[in-house]
């Protein structure tokens, strides 16, 4: 590990000793957690360190400090163990770091944490709103709706969520027949009808 470090520093010109032991850090973090097993202190260092770094990142969040909250929550998925017992707590992190970067307009890494979390845990309500709230501002309106409609099957009385799969049904329906008039006009154009 010594030397993949010594490579990197050749390779990269680091401002400060905090940058080399960060570095460090997580090299050490990740080939902990590769290990095929983990003795039980080990895994309750990582998870109380990734517990740490979630209420630091929640802190910075709490005080609109996105881009550093985002760091944050980064390092607490890279200390917590991917084993089931953790599940939860990795798909928490991964909800807060996508709050994070939807906060920073950063749609389509909010997408991407988004289904991370929602691989470890299906039915986590509050990121399948925020990934349809993505997916919306990136114009994906027939997956916003499909999110949607999965948080109806959850929670029946989440908040104007009849409101919310109309509104996407009319701007999904808006679409269709946009694309559908300009693939006539074009059909219309090609073949010269007036």
């Amino acid at each position: 590990m010594s030397d993949f470090i010594d490579k990197i520093l050749d390779d990269v010109e680091l401002t400060n000793d905090n940058n080399i032991e960060e570095l460090q850090e997580t090299e050490q973090v990740e080939e902990a957690n590769q290990q095929e097993e983990l003795t039980e202190p080990d895994l309750i260092k990582n998870i109380e360190e990734a517990l740490k770094f979630k209420e630091e990142g929640n802190e910075l969040f709490r005080n609109k400090e996105y881009e550093d909250a985002s760091e944050i929550y980064s390092k607490a998925i890279d200390y917590c163990p991917n084993d089931d017992i953790n599940k939860e707590n990795l798909a928490t992190f991964f909800g807060n770091r996508a709050a994070c970067y939807f906060a920073m307009n950063e749609y389509d890494l909010t997408i991407e944490d988004c289904t991370e979390a929602l691989k470890l845990k299906e039915n986590y309500t509050k990121v399948l709103v925020r990934r349809s709230q993505a997916y919306e501002k990136v114009e994906k309106i027939e997956e916003a709706l499909e999110d949607m409609k999965k948080v109806k099957e959850i929670d029946p009385n989440y908040p104007k969520i009849n409101d919310i799969i109309n509104r996407l049904q009319k701007d999904r329906d808006e679409k269709f027949n946009k694309m559908k008039d300009e693939a006539m006009g074009n059909t219309f154009s090609f073949l010269n009808i007036t």
